[in-house]
């Protein structure tokens, strides 16, 4: 059965919308909040996700720059915000269709279906590439070269190596990384990250001969170091 993560803080579409994704067959957790949105687009691995712009926590477009350093699923925008500026905006930040509200069941309906197809026929667009001969595949969680090599990542590696990526060529300070990662804030004396950081690095630097490795910027964080070879 296909998972659908909603993300919407009113209770009364939250319950339209479950009725609905149910009666179609899909299965939906729901979140109210940004934050807990991270936490179940982490946990569960959602086959898509349906998100209003209007959190409580954070607003909807920061939250979907979180969530796309996560999960390349499917996203659809589902907002009253019917400016053009919106839209723009969230189609520019890695949505995928947006849906504005109130919106008819049938068609919320059909243009999920047709992200949930485009996905599937086009498993290329998942992948980013890290240099000329090494791609990174969020979905599968693998790292892999031209030459059919490949490293196999931890969720935690997979999700480090998303937010490292996104935030490329700027490092990215421990305590930006640290909620996202591990739902809690960064203390001082906490080496958690480090020791993915660590396995991470070893794989990266392994797999690709030394051309891709994570640097350790003092006192802020991490960055993405690639080079191109001698």
């Amino acid at each position: 059965m296909t998972d659908i993560l909603l993300v919407e803080d009113d209770p009364f579409m939250v319950a339209v919308a479950k009725q609905m994704l149910a009666i179609a067959n899909y299965r939906v957790t729901s979140a109210a909040t940004g934050r807990e949105a991270i936490k179940l687009a982490r946990e569960r691995a959602p086959d898509a996700i349906l998100l209003d712009l209007g959190l409580p926590d954070m607003d909807g477009t920061q939250l979907m720059s979180q969530l796309r350093t996560l999960t390349a699923c499917p996203l659809i925008v589902v907002s009253a915000r019917d400016d053009t500026m919106s839209k723009v905006s969230a189609l520019d930040l890695g949505a995928d269709d947006y849906v504005i509200k109130p919106f008819v069941s049938e068609e919320l309906l059909a243009r999920l279906r047709s992200v949930l197809r485009r996905r599937a026929g086009n498993r290329d667009h998942a992948r980013v590439p890290l240099t000329d001969t090494l791609e990174f595949d969020p979905e599968l969680r693998v790292v892999a070269r031209n030459d059919g090599e490949q490293t196999h990542l931890t969720t935690i590696e997979s999700m480090l190596l998303g937010l490292l990526i996104s935030a490329n060529p700027r490092p990215i300070s421990r305590q930006s990384m640290h909620p996202m990662l591990f739902d809690r804030e960064w203390t001082r004396g906490d080496r958690t990250l480090d020791v993915h950081v660590h396995n991470l690095r070893q794989k990266l630097l392994a797999l690709s001969s030394g051309l891709v490795s994570i640097a350790s910027i003092r006192g802020i964080g991490y960055a993405l170091q690639t080079r191109e070879p001698l």
